[in-house]
């Protein structure tokens, strides 16, 4: 975004060729120096001697709070492929669906099971 200005400031220094001032470069809205406090992110001091804890390991399922293991899916999508690259969002959609697959089969094995009054 600065180097618009900045560009622009070129443009129009090159244009103003007959010794006259440049115009002021062009800052449009947005654009321009950070205030103090403005919620730029500032740079984490670290404390020397100072160990963080590690963060707790999460299944793939777990984090997409889905049934279906992600990375088996993952790993026999990548063995049916032969090689092929797969995505990882791609192995946690096809889990979704068979999780909802799965999902909707017990709704309609409980309610035909409600029906004809079998108890397990």
């Amino acid at each position: 975004k600065a180097t618009v200005s900045v560009l622009y400031w070129v443009v129009m220094s090159a244009v103003n060729e007959d010794g006259e001032q440049p115009e002021a470069p062009y800052n449009p809205p947005g654009i321009g120096k950070v205030k103090p406090g403005s919620g730029k992110a500032k740079k984490a001091v670290r404390t020397p001697g100072v160990v963080r804890p590690r963060a707790k390991m999460m299944s793939q399922s777990k984090r997409a709070n889905i049934h279906f293991p992600v990375g088996r899916v993952h790993r026999l999508l990548k063995e049916a492929l032969h090689g092929k690259w797969v995505a990882a969002t791609g192995a946690v959609y096809v889990a979704a669906i068979m999780d909802y697959l799965c999902a909707e089969i017990m709704e309609l094995a409980i309610n035909t099971a409600r029906v004809c009054d079998v108890s397990t």
